[in-house]
């Protein structure tokens, strides 16, 4: 069996555009007002926060077009949402100071300048879960490639657990993004609400993509172990052991072929070929190791011919598939 035969490029095809838009920074301090509203004070300090919001916006998209350009290759992820905050920290307190002085009518654009800000704030946090997420996932997979199991299997549970928050975190972008007033936002000084808007259709599909390849990963990762510690047991010619111990592994390995066959309908269209070699890859090790519990159980009876058959079956199996290039 070729353990390291893998696919190492397969997250590689993530890096594939699936982020768009632009973000923000919540505050929600309330200033006071005076009794007299000072409209042409006010409207300095809206210029002033919606030429900050403006910035972070384009900072966004100039960070979201960084990250769809990347090679993805070897790990690692450009994202640095530190200006992007930056520049959401400025617009709030330029509505706050703008709300000392601002009118009634002042006060709807204010308010909805802090609905962006949330907004933004929340997908920026977003996207830094998603990123760490998927660094989880590569390193997995690295640790996979390596044959170092154990270390991938809890690699990948962390992995599974940070994109679980950043799914719950997409309702909470989702509720916003329908809560936003754009034509109030369109009419602050120097936005395009065009350039503030985003685009969540690719990022509802990528979630469940890096969820379904963590938890895959991770379920091979257990099985490898379980086929470890089988060929332990068969040196000391424990076959009863032996044999538990592989149907333990052909139960997870049967697990992430049914994980990565489902995602193959549902995937990104650039990920559809990487899970169907990841499930003919699982499939190929359950195949390989449920052979080889039959022929470990045949050599218990004395049944040789059926052993060596069966052993036979098993090399087969788990040499199906190639993912060389």
């Amino acid at each position: 069996m070729q353990r390291r035969e893998y696919i190492g490029a397969t997250i590689s095809a993530l890096g594939s555009s699936f982020l768009a838009g632009c973000t923000g920074d919540t505050s929600t301090n309330e200033g006071t007002t005076t009794p007299t509203p000072q409209p042409d004070k006010a409207a300095e300090h809206l210029e002033e926060a919606g030429s900050a919001l403006q910035s972070a916006g384009e900072q966004l998209s100039s960070e979201s077009e960084s990250l769809s350009e990347s090679e993805f290759e070897d790990g690692s992820v450009d994202f640095n949402p530190s200006k992007i905050y930056t520049y959401l920290d400025e617009a709030a307190n330029e509505l706050d100071a703008a709300e000392e002085y601002a009118t009634d009518e002042q006060r709807s654009k204010i308010d909805s300048g802090r609905e962006y800000i949330g907004f933004g704030r929340k997908f920026t946090e977003f996207l830094d879960i998603v990123v760490e997420g998927y660094s989880l996932v590569y390193s997995g997979l690295t640790y996979f490639q390596s044959e170092r199991y154990t270390d991938a299997a809890a690699e990948l549970e962390a992995a599974e657990q940070e994109l679980g928050d950043a799914d719950d975190l997409l309702s909470v972008v989702r509720d916003r993004t329908s809560q936003l007033d754009t034509e109030e936002l369109d009419d602050f000084d120097e936005v395009d609400a065009e350039t503030l808007q985003i685009d969540l259709t690719t990022l509802d599909k990528l979630i469940p993509v890096l969820e379904t390849m963590a938890a895959g990963i991770r379920e091979m990762s257990l099985g490898m172990e379980d086929l470890n510690e089988a060929e332990s047991y068969l040196d000391e010619e424990a076959l009863a052991k032996a044999q538990k111990a592989l149907d333990r592994a052909a139960e997870h390995f049967g697990t992430s072929e049914s994980l990565f066959k489902r995602q193959e309908g549902e995937s990104l269209s650039s990920m559809k070929s990487t899970f169907i070699e990841l499930t003919c890859y699982a499939g190929s090790l359950k195949d390989g190791t449920e052979h080889f519990s039959r022929a470990v159980e045949a050599i218990g009876q004395g049944d040789n011919e059926r052993a060596k058959e069966e052993r036979d079956k098993a090399s087969e199996s788990y040499n199906k598939c190639n993912f060389d290039s």
